[in-house]
């Protein structure tokens, strides 16, 4: 359907999704707010095409506060670019979403007077591993001669502690609320809220509507199922959500992404209390009216997030 195919032993084709082909653009979400995605996402999502990394940017009298600086220099510089073609406001505030480099590369790209601003537990992530290890990973999964080996690494200004908040004035009554709602992907997630445009950014702790699941790459799914259901429930009828990779969606969009979490964790639970072994257990966990299409699908589910769900079911009853 997709025109991907997944080897289990090569989890992803390189590269997932090509920097050098995205072309974002700025959907006017209303009363200030702009979703940044891929042209191709309106289209791709639903079909479970993996999509480059989605942000945007929030506009008030008197500055202008980005979600997102993206993987690449090309990335960064249409980021700025798009928010050039709405306003002349200044860019006072970058905020980003987690550690992973799709998300903050191009903090180096930003202005000069722009605060950067990250959840403290990925700050200290990525000051402990450093920046190169960080550019060889998504070297890895996104292939040379992106732009990657050119990021320079520019740490965030502002950071939100565990649990935090952070209440940003963009002037005319305009704000922005940064939040840690708990884990969702990692331990470092921040979600980026304009209650008055009713528009929540999300980051990879909600990678995208269905037929999209969870990347549980931190080894943790108890807590993200928790968080996410939270989350689902707290999120006002009406809000528009930018999450991580893919197409603006709403609360009924995130409940297919919420539900697998949640039923991942039960059933992973139950063949822990009948005692089955890993391998039984990715036998018996198969979920599939949650593969709807997903490419990533098969490497996820048996390869990453059931043996997450496993060790953590097991660290339990031990």
């Amino acid at each position: 359907m997709t025109g991907y195919t997944v080897d289990r032993n090569v989890p992803w084709p390189v590269p997932i999704w090509d920097a050098d082909t995205v072309r974002l653009i700025a959907q006017d979400l209303g009363s200030g707010a702009y979703a940044v995605v891929a042209d191709t996402a309106d289209e791709q999502t639903t079909r479970g095409i993996p999509q480059a990394t989605s942000g945007g940017f929030i506009v008030g009298d008197e500055a202008v506060f980005v979600v997102e600086s993206m993987m690449t220099p090309g990335l960064a510089r249409q980021v700025l670019d798009l928010v050039a073609g709405v306003t002349d406001k200044p860019i006072r505030f970058v905020g980003v979403t987690s550690d992973h480099g799709d998300h903050f590369f191009g903090n180096y790209l930003m202005p000069a007077e722009a605060r950067i601003i990250q959840h403290e537990n990925a700050f200290r992530a990525i000051e402990e591993t450093g920046i190169e290890p960080r550019k060889q990973a998504q070297i890895g999964w996104f292939d040379l001669g992106r732009g990657i080996e050119d990021v320079r690494y520019r740490p965030a200004d502002l950071l939100v502690p565990p649990d935090g908040k952070l209440t940003v004035n963009l002037g005319g009554g305009k704000f922005v609320e940064v939040l840690d709602l708990g884990q969702g992907q990692t331990s470092g997630d921040l979600w980026y809220h304009d209650p008055h445009a009713k528009v929540i950014y999300a980051g990879n702790a909600f990678i995208g509507e269905k037929p999209a699941i969870p990347w549980l790459l931190d080894g943790v799914a108890e807590r993200p199922a928790r968080t996410l259901r939270r989350i689902h429930d707290w999120v006002p009828d009406g809000t528009r959500i930018v999450p991580g990779h893919g197409r603006v969606t709403d609360k009924d969009g995130m409940r297919f992404f919420v539900d697998y979490t949640e039923q991942l964790v039960q059933r992973v639970g139950e063949a822990v209390a009948d005692r089955l072994t890993l391998e039984e257990t990715q036998r018996t966990v198969t979920m599939p009216e949650f593969d709807a299409g997903y490419p990533l699908f098969g490497w996820l589910h048996f390869d990453i997030n059931i043996p997450c769900a496993y060790t953590e079911a097991r660290q339990r009853n031990a």
